[in-house]
């Protein structure tokens, strides 16, 4: 691309061209940028050579603004403007672009071969078309930059071989690139300290702290871009019976994670789906902290967390053939991260696989000892808002298990009695849209915080039979609300694909060991021959308890500060730990947004594939039934039905 800088000079620019294919290229750029006078350098590259940029990177100190514009497959990519020492590099650019690509395994191989100088990409002649463009462009972004920075940081603009089309798109640094990343280490007095302040404070009056309209443009602008976003799409379903908006998380393993947004409105649907994915990409890795404790159990069992409390695998589980994960060795070594208990305000220290669900995509499994998921994460303005709709989760999925675990006879709730009118309308318009009655169940356990079980029947003979979801809040209506929303928002979605496994599905009810994905426990129940399962819930004389009957008393208050120290308190009291760990990341920083992780030893954490359950040794699944007076029948060897 030599004829870029012959277009910048017919500008007006004084330019001088040197070649990396000339002998000690670097010590000849770093002697001509150190004794000439230069405004600008252009890093320009008819092949995608990344180590160049990575050098540049690394070694002009100088201040001089620069930029780079390099060839890649049909595309040509401008930037971003760099002067040394800020954030967002082109590394954190490639990442980022490379992020979107349906195929970004093969193209990460490839850059990492060439950096190590193993290969060379291809090349593409550019029109002369193209190449004025490219130059008029560049023209441009020097014009637009000074001291302060430039309007074209964090930015790439992407011109399209074929059509000319040009297009701008902003990223967010990487916060674990090599070569701009400044994570600051995982510490023991840090994480005290953020707990003590964050706990000191009493400012929130409801339970968010940040007004929809306030996050709708932020998280947008920063989150959601087809060629460089943490999310490559944002897609709204309308099958469903309310509104159901999906932000597709690209994976570094060429899989993709979702997040889901379940609400009345697409509008903030949109921004839940974008929230919910926020807490996907936290809870994957750590990307605000750098992880340094490596240590066996035994030799950090005075501040660390024994596994074995959270519930790991059976014995019996752990010899099948095939089985991923090693059974938990004490004297191994690992990696841990700082948590903090919230029942005896101490730091403590949690393995790393198990706060950070993602680690298995990363590292693979061959090293874990333990199946993890996303329970217990959470998204918030604030670290108690985080925590508490965290807490949620957990007892949500904990309840649900016990009353599957169990068969526990579930109190049925009176939905005439809900006096809420948005969820009246919502309970008329999902029986009016769909085949499907909605039975709610109450199934709250010893903690006091509503649980509800949502369970969809089908009135018809096509399509699913039964499909099963739950929510938990302090306030029960917004328990039943949740538990609707998520059982209407997978009810379309997993019509298409139960017709289509059919033959699968029907081997599963005589196989339980074939249940191997999350949608798997949903599709089996849409079979009618498993119905007879849910005879302990659709009990013909199980009668129907009124919301005052169930729910008089219970905790509640609007008060984020004041509910979550009562739930506290109550977990306390029943010699429950809840472990906290903040998983928020730079980029959340960015908007006031806190990630965490939340765990409570000796509730039962949900799994996904019958193999993968964690129920033995769990003294809870025979001790709270009796506490609670509620009628059970033996262990269920059946597989979840939880969505």
């Amino acid at each position: 691309m030599r004829e870029v800088g012959e277009v910048c000079h017919t500008k007006g620019y004084v330019t001088e061209t040197l070649s990396d294919q000339e002998r000690d290229w670097q010590e000849s750029l770093l002697h001509i940028v150190q004794t000439k006078v230069y405004d600008f350098l252009l890093l320009v590259q008819e092949r995608w050579k990344p180590d160049v940029a990575v050098w540049l990177e690394r070694h002009l100190h100088s201040g001089i603004p620069w930029v780079r514009v390099y060839s890649l497959f049909n595309e040509v990519l401008i930037g971003p403007m760099r002067r040394h020492g800020r954030r967002g590099c082109t590394e954190c650019a490639d990442t980022r672009r490379i992020m979107t690509l349906k195929d970004r395994t093969r193209v990460f191989q490839m850059k990492k071969r060439l950096m190590e100088g193993r290969v060379t990409s291809g090349c593409e002649w550019l029109t002369s078309a193209a190449v004025y463009l490219i130059a008029e462009w560049l023209c441009h972004m020097m014009e637009q930059s000074d001291e302060n920075g430039s309007s074209y940081d964090n930015t790439l603009v992407i011109i399209d071989k074929k059509h000319l089309k040009l297009s701008t798109h902003q990223f967010l640094p990487v916060p674990t690139c090599p070569v701009c990343g400044e994570l600051e280490e995982d510490r023991q007095d840090k994480v005290k300290d953020d707990f003590e302040t964050e706990f000191n404070r009493n400012d929130t009056k409801g339970y968010r702290k940040h007004a929809f309209n306030d996050l709708r443009q932020k998280v947008f602008e920063d989150f959601v871009d087809p060629k460089t976003g943490v999310f490559n799409a944002l897609l709204d379903e309308y099958e469903s019976p309310f509104s159901v908006s999906v932000a597709n998380l690209p994976l570094p393993v060429g899989k993709d994670e979702v997040g889901v947004g379940r609400t009345l409105s697409y509008d903030r649907s949109q921004v839940v789906a974008i929230l919910e994915g926020i807490e996907r990409y936290g809870g994957m890795e750590p990307r605000g902290k750098k992880t340094t404790v490596f240590d066996s159990y035994n030799n950090l069992s005075h501040v660390a967390l024994d596994p074995r409390k959270l519930g790991l695998h059976s014995e019996s589980q752990y010899n099948l053939p095939g089985f991923p994960f090693k059974p938990f060795d004490p004297a191994k070594k690992m990696y841990w991260v700082w948590g903090y208990c919230l029942t005896t305000n101490e730091p403590i220290l949690v393995p790393e696989v198990c706060a950070y669900y993602g680690l298995n995509y990363r590292d693979g499994i061959q090293n874990s000892f333990v199946y993890e998921i996303s329970n217990g994460c959470s998204l918030g303005g604030n670290l108690q808002e985080a925590i508490l709709h965290g807490i949620f989760e957990v007892i949500e999925r904990d309840a649900f298990l016990m009353a599957w675990y169990r068969k526990l006879r579930l109190k049925k709730i009176n939905t005439e009695s809900i006096a809420d009118r948005e969820t009246q309308l919502m309970l008329t318009k999902f029986e009016h849209v769909t085949d499907y009655d909605v039975h709610l169940f109450d199934m709250t356990m010893e903690n006091g915080v509503p649980s509800v079980w949502a369970l969809a029947k089908n009135r018809g003979d096509s399509g699913m039979n039964i499909l099963c979801a739950a929510g938990a809040h302090c306030d029960p209506v917004k328990a039943i609300q949740s538990s609707l929303h998520e059982v209407a928002g997978i009810l379309i979605a997993l019509q298409d694909k139960f017709e289509k496994r059919k033959t699968a599905l029907y081997e599963m009810v005589h196989n339980s060991h074939l249940v191997k994905h999350m949608e798997d426990h949903s599709l089996l129940y849409g079979l009618k021959e498993t119905e007879s399962r849910f005879d302990f819930l659709l009990d013909a004389n199980n009668r129907e308890y009124t919301i005052d009957e169930l729910y008089s008393g219970k905790l509640y208050t609007g008060s984020l500060a004041s509910d979550l120290q009562k739930l506290i308190q109550r977990f306390r009291d029943l010699e429950l730990d809840v472990i906290v760990i903040d998983q928020t990341s730079e980029e959340m920083k960015r908007h006031a947004l806190c990630c965490v992780k939340v765990l409570i030893p000796g509730m039962l954490p949900m799994t996904f594939g019958h193999d993968m359950r964690r129920v033995d040794g769990f003294e809870r699944l025979t001790k709270v039934p009796k506490q609670l007076g509620l009628k059970e029948n033996g262990l269920n060897p059946f597989p979840h039905p939880f969505p």
